[in-house]
């Protein structure tokens, strides 16, 4: 095909599955081989969904790794996809491999991508599909917002475990042009302070069985994240949770908000 068309084979690149490898692996190791020394670009689309041995992938000439969909949507709300996206970024890079993470929908997704050094974004967040006569103009203005947003935009994790509050705050914060990451447990916040770095953290004093107060110390006492703004909320209005959330280091204490407006002021303000 390169020399029909008169291109370069590393213009060209071919995506293959886990499973499609894992069908007949010696024979696909040998194929691979084979398109590899001619200079074709291959990479293992959907990577996490099947069944590969890291044996075998380790052998493989591939020179991309492609994070499924699946880990990718809802890492932001699911400690355990966010672990699974950062342990697939940090092997794909140890094994000297460019890493692309797929089904990338909303600016938070990739803020988190970019803190932990994946290389490409494939989603409707970055486009959708569209005519190839489309794609220098678009590459021209995306490159123009890109930095807009980057500059402008304000990261606030929400720490509560209301899964409908949450779903509620990130919707309006997001319309008024905050990117929101989301956490329903102290832990799973932690982990998402492993990779990104908010402007505002607000955490709810009561998480279950769990004390948002306790996070909140535990926060401060990290040099990382000491430095970090924090507001405590609770539903309940209670001068004692006040005197509480300032000796676990919080900046502020207030009631949850019971509306859209107190939702925006809680950040603005």
């Amino acid at each position: 095909m390169p020399q029909k068309y008169g291109c370069a084979p590393e213009w060209l690149e071919l995506e293959i599955t886990e499973n499609a490898v894992m069908a007949d692996a010696e024979q696909a190791l040998a194929m691979l081989g084979r398109l590899h020394e001619l200079g074709i670009v291959l990479s293992v689309d959907d990577f996490g969904t099947g069944y590969s041995s890291l044996s075998y992938l380790k052998n493989l000439p591939v020179d991309t790794i492609k994070i499924d969909r699946s880990f990718v949507m809802h890492m932001t709300e699911n400690a355990s996809d966010l672990s699974i996206v950062r342990s697939i970024v940090d092997l794909g890079h140890n094994l000297g491999m460019k890493v692309v993470a797929e089904g990338v929908e909303n600016s938070e997704a990739l803020r988190v991508l970019k803190a932990m050094g994946c290389d490409l974004a494939q989603g409707y967040h970055v486009s959708k599909p569209m005519p190839s006569t489309d794609v220098a103009p678009w590459l021209a203005a995306s490159g123009r917002t890109a930095q807009r947003i980057s500059n402008e935009r304000k990261v606030v994790l929400m720490v509560d475990d209301d899964r409908t509050f949450l779903k509620l705050f990130r919707a309006l914060l997001s319309s008024e042009g905050y990117e929101v990451v989301t956490a329903s447990s102290p832990n799973e916040a932690l982990i998402t302070l492993r990779h990104v770095r908010p402007d505002l953290l607000l955490v709810d004093v009561c998480l279950g069985e769990a004390n948002g107060l306790e996070l909140a110390r535990q926060i401060r006492d990290d040099p990382a994240t000491r430095d970090l703004p924090i507001v405590a909320i609770s539903a309940h209005s209670s001068r004692g949770y006040s005197a509480l959330a300032e000796a676990a280091g919080c900046d502020a204490f207030v009631r949850k908000p019971s509306s859209n407006g107190q939702m925006v002021s809680l950040v603005t303000n």
